[in-house]
């Protein structure tokens, strides 16, 4: 089993980590530390964003844990390709929706 530590950006207030579902002992430990929070729809932990807590953290995990650099990146926006077809449906579709307005 290994931890994932999320390191961001040192502007950041928390640091983010993920525990796997079976390790029941860090969990508990983590639990005792001071300001730790469980997002559940992240279903990652975080921590206040201070040296004395990472250390902490690290010790609990005792080197099986990897850390993840997250400073800099931002989320790709997809980029999709319209063909003829697609196009004509887009431009008849937009039509329709000017004229919504003036129908009442």
């Amino acid at each position: 089993m290994r931890a994932t530590i999320y390191m961001p950006p040192q502007s950041a207030k928390r640091i983010k980590f993920y525990i796997p579902y079976k390790a029941i002992s860090w969990r508990k430990q983590v639990k005792e530390l001071r300001n730790c929070y469980y997002h559940g729809n992240l279903k990652l932990w975080s921590i206040t964003y201070d040296s004395k807590l990472l250390a902490q953290l690290k010790a609990i995990f005792t080197n099986n844990y990897t850390l993840v650099n997250v400073e800099g990146e931002k989320p790709k926006t997809p980029v999709a390709t319209l063909n003829e077809e697609n196009l004509d449906r887009l431009a008849a579709l937009e039509k329709r929706i000017l004229l919504i307005p003036f129908k009442f």
